[in-house]
């Protein structure tokens, strides 16, 4: 593996305070083993397990710059905090990196999942779960509808927010299925962000077409005429 983590939680250890105390951990991390292996050391092969290294004092303190009595303070007081456990012999000393699991493979992996924010298609679909359809409006033809607003929302780059979904449904309810329909057709065919009661036709008065007004006006006046 090229890299280590660091995990944060080493801020609140007295031993981060010491830039010796630091730089022996680091070393630890960085020699230690991420998969099963054998290493041969003074000419001793020797098994590791992850989170483990055959090490020794002067190696340790070469590689740190540190001095040895100082290394081999430091190795004392990470044992005593719970961090470390060490099998010496009188050549080297196995030391096993205590919660390597969890630091190094385990937390992070969790971590990422809990943090992992929806993006894009995924985004969507949860913000349609979001939406409660009034009683009225729970049927096959409107959420179809529903679904071509939200994509007209989205590729205008004005997504629907929570609140927005629940205000326009609301006001979609008190039109009535047909009429909640016909305001996200006239809104996307005249590229409004917003939903509206839908106009009549120009050409049409209480309900029926000019012509046919017109006739029906010609046919009173045939009456009182004595027409047919």
């Amino acid at each position: 593996m090229s890299y280590v983590k660091l995990n944060r939680s080493l801020r609140d250890n007295p031993v981060a305070g010491d830039p010796h105390y630091l730089a022996i951990w680091t070393w630890l991390l960085m020699l230690a083993a991420f998969k099963p292996h054998t290493v041969i050391l003074n000419s001793i092969t020797i098994d590791l397990k992850p989170g483990e290294l055959a090490t020794s004092v002067r190696i340790l303190a070469d590689k740190s710059g540190t001095k040895k009595d100082k290394v081999t303070a430091i190795l004392g007081q990470l044992e005593k905090e719970g961090m470390i456990r060490r099998r010496k012999s009188n050549k080297f000393t196995v030391i096993t990196l205590l919660n390597w699991n969890r630091y190094q493979i385990g937390e992070p992996q969790q971590r990422r999942k809990a943090d992992a924010k929806p993006t894009g298609e995924k985004k969507v679909k949860e913000r349609q779960e979001e939406a409660v359809f009034p009683e009225g409006l729970d049927t096959a033809d409107f959420r179809s509808a529903w679904d071509a607003w939200q994509m007209y929302r989205k590729e205008s780059k004005k997504t629907l927010t929570k609140s927005t979904i629940g205000r326009q449904l609301k006001s979609l309810s008190n039109m009535g299925e047909a009429a909640a329909i016909a305001s996200i057709e006239q809104s996307i065919s005249n590229g409004w962000a917003g939903l509206f009661e839908p106009k009549q036709s120009a050409d049409r008065v209480n309900g029926v077409t000019i012509d046919e007004a017109f006739l029906m006006m010609d046919c009173e006046r045939g009456g009182r005429n004595g027409s047919v």
